[in-house]
């Protein structure tokens, strides 16, 4: 039963079909009706009360999409990953730090606490080490995506990401990738320096525009759920 449709579950009440996406059941149970079939073979069928894909049907209805509240609580955890990963990585630049700020005289002034801050993050080595945060950020992700069916905060708070059309869930491999390519957005600031205020107002405006469409869409997609042809129901 490989192709998507209309059939009877194992285990459903009698007289019912659920929608099968291709990969999994999908939805509650419809009830059945029948209808007459070609006058010339005076067959009938049995068809869906509600023929259409729950995709196409309303089926991602608040039972099966996740709520904004699930999305930003997964979207902060991930956040704090990232953020343990970035620390990880300047770990040695950041005791540099303490420790030059420590060997300051009680007296310093305020040029003597800028230099001593300054000069680790401007030693080399730094750019190169924070260009590996989005760059390991995006392939991380989009492998969780494509082969786990969600990023790590989102599988701790029980919600997957599908494919719009079919609600296969993990997703192909390309959804995942485009799904996760916003990531990549930092590196062009940190390779190209004179465009970093550009990438960054990109980055910004991407996530205030997905927070607004978390609550106005009826699908609660974000910008990327768009480009990927994604969303993000509950497990």
């Amino acid at each position: 039963m490989a192709d998507a449709g209309w059939y009877h579950a194992q285990g459903d009440p009698a007289g019912t079909t659920r929608w099968w996406n291709g990969t999994e059941w999908v939805g509650d149970p419809a009830v059945t009706s029948t209808r007459s079939g070609d006058s010339a073979s005076g067959t009938n069928s049995t068809v869906p009360a509600a023929p259409l894909p729950p995709e196409r049907s309303g089926m991602h209805g608040a039972n099966q999409l996740a709520s904004p509240a699930q999305r930003i609580g997964a979207r902060f955890i991930d956040l704090l990953l990232g953020l343990f990963l970035a620390i990880v990585l300047l770990l040695s630049t950041i005791g540099q730090i303490v420790e030059n700020v420590q060997d300051l005289p009680t007296d310093a002034t305020d040029a003597q606490i800028e230099a001593a801050i300054q000069d680790p993050l401007e030693a080399d080595g730094v750019a190169s080490r924070l260009l590996f945060v989005p760059v390991i950020g995006f392939f991380v992700e989009a492998a969780f995506v494509a082969f786990a069916g969600g990023t790590p905060g989102k599988l701790m708070v029980g919600i997957r990401v599908a494919e719009a059309d079919s609600l296969a869930t993990p997703p192909s491999p390309r959804h995942a990738a485009l799904r996760s390519a916003h990531r990549l957005i930092p590196v062009i600031g940190i390779v190209i320096a004179s465009f970093s205020s550009i990438a960054s107002g990109i980055g910004a405006l991407i996530g205030l525009a997905s927070l607004i469409m978390l609550f106005v869409n009826d699908d609660h997609r974000t910008v990327m759920d768009t480009v990927a042809g994604t969303v993000v129901r509950r497990r």
